[in-house]
């Protein structure tokens, strides 16, 4: 679109009647416009590259804490277990020693 402008007020300043100074300072004005208007093309694009960084960044953040919450689930469902085993051993030999020390040993 840049392009397309520039092209165009180039072919302007070629139809108007002009000294060929103010054609001169015309045509050093779009060129002016034009690189204003690069600039603010890749200002865009280091904002769309700083927010899919962002938006990774945050994938990622989110990623970690779904893991961790998932670790936590792990360790909650471990320690329900050896309440279980715990509350089992208490009421009777029903479960072999070996288990309650492994179930222990889990929790830390």
């Amino acid at each position: 679109m840049a392009e397309a402008a520039t092209l165009a007020l180039t072919r302007l300043i070629e139809r108007l009647r002009m000294s060929p100074r103010e054609r001169a300072l015309a045509v050093a004005l779009v060129a002016v416009l034009a690189s204003v208007w690069a600039f603010a093309a890749l200002d865009r694009a280091q904002a769309a590259r700083d927010a899919s960084d962002e938006a990774q960044a945050m994938s990622l953040t989110l990623q970690q804490a779904a893991e961790a919450r998932g670790a936590a689930g792990f360790r909650t469902a471990v320690a329900e277990e050896a309440r279980k085993v715990r509350a089992w051993s208490l009421a009777g030999p029903t479960l072999p020693i070996a288990r309650v020390r492994a179930e222990s040993e889990l929790l830390g």
